[in-house]
This record gives structure tokens, sequence and C-alpha cells, in this order.
């Protein structure tokens, strides 16, 4: 067995050994609206989403003058996620929607995504 089949073995035993603390988010990728000029109409864009299991690893609370804003860190299973990219929100079992935030880490095994949102 390759080293590579070992680690994503150990990956997937870890997130089931996690239980509940795994959760299920939904990925949200948003299609702006555009305008067609042909008809001179706004064509509305569309929404396609994702259910995925993942994993809250940090979480942090930064406060200035005029709003407080809430940055997190979600683990996925890159085998669970072909590409996170074309995604721009999540949102959580709470129902709070996150934006994801640049850059993505992929390690091949596992997936990082910084999240924030204000408050």
């Amino acid at each position: 067995m390759s080293r590579t089949s070992v680690i994503k073995n150990g990956v997937k035993k870890a997130f089931a050994m996690a239980g509940d603390i795994v959760k299920t988010v939904v990925l949200t990728q948003s299609k702006g609206n555009s305008f067609d000029f042909a008809s001179n109409d706004i064509v509305t864009g569309t929404i396609s989403s994702k259910p995925i299991q993942g994993l809250l690893v940090t979480h942090r609370r930064n406060r200035d003058d005029t709003k407080v804003s809430v940055q997190q860190d979600f683990l996925f299973q890159s085998t669970d996620l072909d590409e996170i990219s074309p995604y721009d929100t999540i949102t959580d079992s709470d129902g709070n929607v996150w934006k994801m935030v640049l850059p993505f880490r992929n390690d091949g095994f596992i997936v990082t995504v910084s999240v924030n949102r204000s408050q």
C-alpha cells in the first residue's frame, strides 16, 4: 500500500472518529445576474449547492471601532471535494452563512478553507 493511500485512509478514519464534531455544511456557488443586450433583459444568475462533511478547527473574533468580525477555518477531506474554487459561501449547521476567503489550502489530503462574517 502506498503512503498516499495510508494517509488518505488515516484522514478518513480521523473524520469518522471525530464523530459529532464533524458537521454537514453546504457549499454554495452563486453566479451573479447579467444583462442580455439582445433582449434588453436582466438574466437572473443561478445558485448551486453541495452538502459536505466539514470540521471546524479554529474560531477567531476580531473587533474594530465599527464592527465585530468572526473568522473560522473549516477542514474537508480532499476526496470529498473535487474543486473548491467555484464556491462562494459556506452555510453551517446553525444556518450561519460564511464568506469564503482566499487562498484555499489543499495538500492533497485535507482542504482548509478560511471563512468570515461580520456581526
